[in-house]
């Protein structure tokens, strides 16, 4: 708080007072001057007011302007913080991105070393051959047909056609089918690489292997299929086991929508595949 009298104010009554007594001694002319001093008294305690409220005024001003400061201050930490927060989250999203990317490289390369080393296997030697085209097989079979892909030729068999529904079981009359398809692979490309490839829709059920045993996933199942198909031919000698490989993809490769259920059964198949490469040994 402010003291109601200024040093310079007590100072000037200190003044005055022997101005004051000396006055009143000498007559009216003292008593003039002691009244122009009290003029100029009053004129003095005025203009301290005057300054002691601009002060007060300045020091409410002040207050509040560091109030705001504070508000202020406290308003850019909190962004601070919460800028600091998205950053972290967004280095986070970007590591596990680049977790999920590596992940998904690594895959993908395990996924190719996978395919040569299954097209080389038993320590067979491949050499180029891609005279294929001009010699594309039909078979008399209703619905397995035979198409040209790049420098592949690929036979196509229906799945409803070799195995009981959503397993893989062969059907009575499926090796048949698999024998005469392989016969004639044999007798065109009997020294051509071919892989067996499985393939499903994109039914998200189960399914069961020929033993029974429950598959959880259209890539066991589409496996197991692949498989059955490679043991029947193998058993009956019509390709050497080092010439054939087994791949299951699952629903990842359909050819037509899973929107309607004759998309879904074209999807449903196994396929031969022949590659224009020739095995020795």
């Amino acid at each position: 708080m402010f003291r109601a009298r200024s040093p310079l104010l007590l100072l000037l009554c200190g003044c005055l007072l022997p101005v004051t007594f000396a006055g009143c001694q000498n007559g009216p002319q003292g008593q003039a001057q002691l009244q122009k001093m009290a003029q100029e008294q009053q004129s003095l305690i005025a203009e301290n007011r005057r300054l002691v409220d601009e002060r007060l005024k300045l020091d409410r001003d002040n207050q509040e302007h560091s109030k705001l400061l504070a508000q202020s201050q406290q308003l850019v930490q909190q962004r601070e913080n919460e800028l600091s927060l998205v950053q972290n989250q967004l280095r986070e999203v970007t590591s596990q991105l680049a977790q999920v990317q590596s992940q998904k490289t690594d895959a993908e390369n395990q996924a190719q070393s996978l395919l040569a080393s299954s097209r080389r296997g038993g320590g067979a030697t491949i050499t180029a051959n891609n005279s294929l085209r001009a010699n594309l097989p039909q078979f008399n079979i209703p619905d397995v047909q035979s198409r040209v892909e790049g420098d592949l030729i690929r036979i196509t068999i229906p799945t409803d056609r070799l195995f009981q529904s959503g397993t893989a079981t062969l059907l009575n009359d499926a090796p048949n089918t698999i024998d005469t398809i392989a016969a004639e692979i044999a007798r065109r490309y009997g020294e051509q690489i071919v892989g067996i490839e499985g393939h499903t829709d994109s039914n998200s059920g189960q399914w069961s292997s020929a033993g029974g045993v429950s598959l959880a996933s259209g890539h066991q199942v589409s496996v197991a299929q692949a498989g059955a198909v490679y043991e029947q031919i193998a058993q009956r000698g019509r390709l050497r086991a080092a010439q054939m490989f087994v791949v299951g993809f699952g629903p990842n490769h359909p050819l037509y929508s899973n929107a309607d259920p004759a998309g879904r059964t074209a999807n449903r198949r196994v396929e031969l595949v022949i590659y224009p490469d020739r095995v020795g040994g």
